[in-house]
């Protein structure tokens, strides 16, 4: 069980709880790459791309569109995991 008293973050997407994201993580994401992939953001929350391309089409979650396919900005990202957490995770 991961101790989450503040330093992760717990997502809620659709009415249930998804993930848990350290901020370690998502640091390391950071120093990787300043966008990130739809697919990668799906891999990273154990949710479908399918749910990512929702979150962006609401506008929830801001992208760029390349092509045929979206980046996040992993700034972006990071706000919106904040947004959506919730105060018991922090």
């Amino acid at each position: 069980m991961v101790d989450c008293r503040s330093w992760c973050v717990k997502v809620h997407l659709g009415g249930s709880y998804v993930a848990i994201v350290t901020l370690a993580t998502m640091s390391n994401i950071a120093a990787e790459r300043a966008f990130v992939s739809v697919a990668h953001i799906a891999t990273l929350l154990d949710v479908s791309p399918q749910s990512v391309r929702r979150l962006i089409h609401s506008r929830a979650l801001p992208a760029v569109r390349l092509g045929k396919s979206y980046r996040v900005r992993q700034a972006d990202l990071t706000d919106f995991l904040v947004r959506q957490s919730t105060a018991d995770a922090r």
